[in-house]
């Protein structure tokens, strides 16, 4: 009966409804969105971070309060880049690594800041992996802790074999998350931990 009412509350969440760039991910106000590459970005980045730009396919970039204070943060994030958080002044707040090399799909697809509802604004990033016979599009949730760029939750939210795509769904709600991974007929409850400020499976 439960995995039921969770699948059913996954199914008619509402408010506030999913953006059309992140279909999969429901209770997420997006207050600041980019889907558009840019060389630019992966320039800074490289000079950021010390690396090499990644290869031409640009990176993305915003600016957003991060934190709750009134200050607007810039995000700069590639896939094979990672994200990099500056502050107003333009210094280097925190940073996440980039992802593994694993097709030739691998790509950023959206970054997002927004209000989930939560003690602090969230940064949503979608990445698609694989090639082009099966790929799969993952979504990343962050939280800014202090100078800490924090994982908060990961999963699998669409996956392509040949012409088959299967969906899957985040659901955000206070204190806690649904999600059903893409070939999986429930959704399974997490809940934001204190101790390791991230998300755990209520097993």
């Amino acid at each position: 009966m439960r995995r039921l009412l969770l699948t059913v509350a996954l199914a008619g969440c509402a408010s506030p409804a999913a953006s059309p760039d992140l279909p999969w991910l429901h209770g997420f106000n997006a207050v600041a969105t980019t889907t558009t590459p840019s060389l630019v970005v992966a320039q800074r980045l490289a000079a950021i971070t010390n690396t090499a730009d990644d290869g031409g396919y640009g990176g993305v970039e915003l600016t957003a309060d991060l934190t709750g204070d009134g200050t607007r943060e810039t995000v700069l994030a590639s896939y094979q880049q990672g994200i990099v958080v500056l502050s107003a002044d333009g210094h280097v707040i925190s940073s996440a690594p980039a992802w593994d090399a694993t097709g030739s799909r691998d790509d950023l697809l959206v970054l997002a800041v927004g209000d989930a509802r939560a003690s602090a604004p969230m940064i949503a990033v979608a990445v698609e992996q694989g090639g082009h016979r099966e790929s799969a599009t993952s979504l990343f949730l962050y939280g800014l802790r202090g100078r800490q760029l924090v994982l908060l939750f990961s999963g699998e939210v669409e996956r392509h074999e040949g012409s088959t795509t299967t969906t899957g769904a985040v659901m955000l709600e206070p204190g806690a998350l649904l999600y059903r991974a893409p070939q999986a007929e429930v959704a399974r409850r997490w809940t934001f931990g204190i101790a390791n400020s991230r998300y755990v499976e209520v097993r």
